[in-house]
């Protein structure tokens, strides 16, 4: 399903892509009512940008609803917000198997997430959370904005740090693009 969305995004030629589009493209094919996001004044950035808690509202009335809370450290920076609050949408169609739904699982993620990647066992639930990522960043910089800025970085007429301003996505992430093809479909970096 992420790729029929990043098909949606990709001949775009403008950014920033609004998160709230990508809201709604991701309701579309998710049974989800209604989606909210809200700053946690408590998450430490340090050791967990976002989560989200899919559960059903209103159990056994007419108005019962399916809800997910995206859950983001307050304070954070527009940039890593938007990447976070995608990121989280992505994983809302994540398989049930890649979903930490208990605090034991939750816990076992966030110290896999926090261990070298060297000695990490790389659970499922991480490796979706790096699947996520992936697709978070193709949608909020859709190829065709990559397409028209890749030559002008590339003779010196655009900084890296321009373009991440320019798409309101973490600056880390724009040497990653300049180098990124599609390869048979899938997205590489």
């Amino acid at each position: 399903m992420p790729q029929e969305i990043l098909k949606q995004f990709c001949d775009r030629k403008t950014i920033p892509v609004n998160v709230g589009e990508i809201e709604a493209a991701v309701r579309r094919r998710v049974t989800i009512d209604q989606i909210n996001f809200y700053p946690s004044p408590t998450m430490d950035p340090s050791i967990v940008r976002g989560m989200v808690d899919r559960y059903t509202a209103y159990v056994g009335t007419p108005q019962q609803m399916e809800v997910a809370d995206i859950y983001y450290p307050a304070g954070m920076d527009e940039d890593w917000q938007r990447l976070v609050q995608t990121k989280e949408l992505v994983q809302l169609l994540d398989s049930a198997e890649g979903m930490a739904i208990d605090r034991e699982r939750i816990e076992k993620l966030i110290s896999e997430i926090v261990t070298p990647r060297e000695v990490s066992a790389i659970s499922n639930p991480t490796k979706e959370d790096h699947y996520a990522l992936t697709w978070a960043l193709a949608w909020l910089f859709p190829r065709k904005c990559l397409d028209l800025l890749r030559e002008p970085l590339a003779e010196g007429k655009i900084t890296a740090p321009e373009i991440a301003a320019i798409a309101k996505i973490p600056g880390r992430y724009i040497p990653s693009y300049s180098a990124m093809h599609s390869v048979n479909g899938s997205i590489r970096f």
